[in-house]
Parts: structure tokens; C-alpha cells; sequence
């Protein structure tokens, strides 16, 4: 298994992204996770820039040639924000959360933030 399958298994699987979802959401056929892991076809080589958008990361993070840009947070505006009940219980709510439901929590905080903007005017 090269690094790039390696690197695009490992994204979906810490997502717990099933391989029916992922090949639904990127439009691959049924069986196309089950060939890439069992090296009868290499098509993912040609879905490399849509994987990577699915995923939010980099083609050079796929295949292996840049490491995975973490988010910097400052250590001052963190501890502030979690200082607060309310923001820290919904952190801890977030951290629970499937990749497809926090996608959809995502969605739902935009939608409240579009409302309030559109209050507020």
C-alpha cells in the first residue's frame, strides 16, 4: 500500500467516514475503497485533488510531502474562552460529535449566525 492510500485511509477512518459514505459523498463507485485496499485499482490517484478538498487538507499532506496544517490557537484567547461555562460546555459537546454531525452542528451555527446578523439589522 503506498503513502498516499495510506494517508487517504487514515483521514477517512480517524473520521469514521465509512467506506459506503465516503465513495457516496465523492461519487465513486460501490466497490471502490474495498479495490484500493485490496490493490485491484489505483483510481484514487485520479481523485486526488477532490479527496483532498473532502477532506480539507492539502495534495501535498495526501501524499505524504507536507505535514497537516494544525490550527494555532493563542494560549490566552483559549484559556479566556474556556473560562466561560457556556463556551466550554459546548467545546466539550463539539469534541464528541461525529465528523458528519459536526458538519451539521457547523451548518446549524451558521444558520443562527445569519439570522442574528440579519436581526441586528
Amino acid at each position: 500500500m503506498d503513502k498516499l492510500l495510506r494517508n487517504i485511509l487514515h483521514e477517512k477512518n480517524s473520521r469514521r467516514i465509512t467506506d459506503r459514505d465516503f465513495q457516496k459523498d465523492l461519487g465513486l463507485y460501490s466497490s471502490a475503497v474495498s479495490e484500493w485496499k485490496n490493490g485491484k485499482s489505483k483510481s484514487y490517484q485520479k481523485h486526488l485533488a477532490k479527496i483532498a478538498n473532502y477532506f480539507g487538507v492539502s495534495t501535498d499532506y495526501l501524499l505524504g510531502n507536507e505535514q497537516k496544517n494544525k490550527p494555532t490557537v493563542d494560549d490566552d484567547e483559549l484559556t479566556e474562552m474556556l473560562s466561560d461555562p457556556r463556551l466550554k460546555s459546548i467545546y466539550e459537546k463539539l469534541l464528541k460529535l461525529t465528523p458528519e454531525n459536526l458538519d451539521l452542528a457547523d451548518s446549524q451555527l451558521d444558520a443562527i449566525l445569519s439570522h442574528q446578523d440579519k436581526s441586528q439589522k
